[in-house]
């Protein structure tokens, strides 16, 4: 699924390190997922990402602050509405289990979510970053 995952470091590495992280947990919940694991691993597993996802916005928010990034009240409501889109699918997951129809929203959060936000959005913050730094 992931396993490009070098195209998501941009050499920055308060953020690629961050990144790593979250694909490697992705790919956890991804393959626990594939493998039919129990629903119990799956959610634990959902669990874990979605926690680290909270602290990595956090951490990224305040670097892009210090940085004086020009767009960070966008960056922040990608990151809200993110956080909502997770909040929404475990309301769903606790109220009815972990349907096809969750197990299919799963998928496409957590593997658009990297594509799209890590891959567009955060590339454009790395290279805001690199440019400061190189001065």
């Amino acid at each position: 699924m992931l396993k490009e995952s070098e195209k998501y470091m941009y050499g920055v590495f308060e953020i690629d390190s961050e990144h790593s992280e979250l694909i490697a947990r992705a790919e956890k919940l991804m393959a626990s997922y594939q493998n039919g694991e129990a629903e119990a691993e799956i959610l634990k597993l959902f669990e874990y990402l979605s926690a680290y996802v909270l602290v990595h916005f956090r951490n990224e928010e305040k670097l892009l602050g210090d940085y004086g990034y020009p767009e960070l009240d966008a960056h922040k409501e990608l990151h809200r509405e993110f956080k909502q889109d997770v909040m929404n699918l475990q309301d769903d997951i606790k109220e009815n289990g972990l349907t096809l129809n969750s197990r299919l929203k799963l998928t496409h959060l957590t593997t658009e979510w990297i594509d799209h936000h890590i891959g567009t959005e955060d590339k454009k913050i790395a290279n805001f970053i690199l440019n400061i730094r190189k001065g």
